[in-house]
């Protein structure tokens, strides 16, 4: 992607582009290298070229930017890192993480009396 640090480019702006323009669901796309000019995103070989055709005229941050496959230099090779695989949320997890009431249920804070001077 033709956009980088320097256009004010974060992980985000590309996951969000990538997914609502280019159709790529959030958990297939792979690692995001934010280099100063441009950015390099990892993205399953079998959504390549309908990425490339339908994010031709997106933007980013509100600047047009050009998509284009990543290439080797000459005696380069392009290294791809497996992808990790998250583990599972438990049950126990996510109840620990809602185990509060709402705001609506809980009692309203009172306000301390100040003493009076006299």
């Amino acid at each position: 992607i033709s956009a980088g640090r320097q256009a004010g480019v974060r992980p985000s702006d590309v996951v969000g582009a990538l997914a609502n323009e280019g159709g790529i669901p959030g958990k297939e796309i792979g690692a995001i290298e934010i280099m100063e000019r441009h950015t390099l995103v990892e993205v399953p070989q079998r959504y390549g070229e309908g990425v490339l055709k339908k994010m031709a005229r997106t933007t980013l941050r509100g600047k047009p930017v050009e998509i284009k496959p990543a290439i080797a230099g000459k005696g380069q090779k392009i290294e791809t890192r497996p992808k990790f695989d998250r583990p599972e949320k438990t049950e126990g997890a996510k109840a620990k993480k809602w185990d509060k009431k709402p705001f609506s249920k809980q009692k309203p804070f009172k306000k301390k009396e100040k003493p009076q001077k006299g």
